[in-house]
């Protein structure tokens, strides 16, 4: 990536028209969750790469929801 698209991916980001997708492989059932899906919020605070919650962080937003279940797990971790 030159400078140019990385200035220009940063500032997409900034101004929220873009998005970021996770797709999480968990151990356990359907009965490991609470709920189908939800909403995570907490402040992160960065340090060397590595984040944190914490109160001085910036604010993070995470919706999430299961797609599928399994109590064993098909493929190799």
């Amino acid at each position: 990536m030159n400078e140019a698209v990385a200035r220009s991916v940063s500032q997409q980001f900034r101004q929220g028209t873009v998005e970021k997708k996770y797709l999480a492989l968990v151990r356990g059932g359907e009965k490991s969750f609470g709920a189908h899906s939800g909403i995570i919020t907490d402040r992160l605070l960065y340090n060397n790469g590595n984040g944190q919650v914490h109160r001085d962080g910036k604010k993070a937003i995470t919706e999430w929801k299961l797609l599928a279940s399994s109590v064993s797990c098909v493929s190799p971790l």
